[in-house]
């Protein structure tokens, strides 16, 4: 579903609003709906999976806000195949995807297995109570450091997403540094 170009960031923008601070990503190329796309297996309409108006891509905007070098953390999204330069080390991060439940589930399960491994390789083995823990601890990194939007816009070559400034810590700064990365 994707054609030369579609991939492609012209700009990226935040603007503090009253119900917090929208960020917008401008493509080089109008945005692909789902609207009358199906799945290829079983023929499922697309637009009953991907209820933001999108579904070729994500946008992850990784904010470095204290800006120290190697304060913070480097890795990406699990899967994405990207370290970002310890120069801009960042505290948080806004997931942008079609599937943002899902997204946000898959994250914390990636963590209870890391989590979990760390316990099993500590001690061996790893108890009921261990594994709550664990899946509290899972829980509260994804919340701290990861923002999954669902108060989504799109309109022509630019999606509008809303991110509350709780999670961003405050108003962001002109002396932040983002790195935003489309897949």
């Amino acid at each position: 579903d994707l054609q030369r170009g579609d991939l492609d960031i012209v700009s990226v923008s935040a603007e503090q609003r009253e119900d917090g601070v929208w960020f917008v990503v401008e493509f080089a190329k109008p945005v692909r709906s789902p609207e009358g796309q199906v799945t290829e297996l079983g023929q499922t309409p697309l637009e009953k999976l991907a209820r933001h108006g999108f579904f070729t891509f994500n946008v992850d905007i990784y904010v470095d806000t204290d800006r120290i070098a190697g304060a913070g953390l480097v890795e990406t999204v699990p899967g994405r195949g990207v370290v970002i330069d310890r120069g801009y080390a960042w505290e948080k991060a806004i997931v942008l995807t079609p599937r943002p439940d899902i997204a946000r589930t898959m994250l914390q399960m990636y963590f209870d297995d890391q989590f979990e491994a760390e316990v099993r390789s500590r001690k061996g083995r790893v108890s009921k109570d261990e594994i709550d823990q664990v899946e509290k601890r899972s829980e509260k990194q994804v919340e701290d450091l990861y923002f999954f939007p669902t108060r989504v816009r799109v309109a022509g070559r630019r999606v509008e997403f809303l991110v509350p400034l709780e999670f961003l810590s405050g108003v962001p700064k002109e002396s932040w540094a983002y790195t935003v990365l489309v897949t």
